[in-house]
């Protein structure tokens, strides 16, 4: 497989590995110090609901991907929501 080429001077692969990276250790550093330990477990049920009652074909953003994405692209998802709508 070729290596992606950079886009602007930036190899974005890596420099997404390195914020996953820091992340991480952040998280790490952090857990069961505190008040903070049990963040996502008081919030998983709102989720959950957010999951279920997304309608796909409703969804402006994800109608709106799907016409850019017709023809063949890329998209990155970076995993900042409920995961309601796969795309393949």
């Amino acid at each position: 497989m070729t290596p992606p080429s950079p886009a602007g001077g930036v190899d974005w692969a890596e420099h997404w590995r390195h914020l996953v990276e820091r992340r991480r250790e952040r998280i790490d550093a952090l857990r069961g110090s505190g008040p903070e330990q049990g963040y996502w477990d008081r919030r998983a049920d709102w989720f959950a609901r957010l999951s279920r009652e997304v309608e796909p074909g409703t969804d402006t953003l994800i109608e709106m991907l799907t016409r850019e994405l017709a023809g063949g692209g890329t998209l990155l998802d970076v995993g900042a929501g409920a995961g309601a709508t796969p795309f393949r």
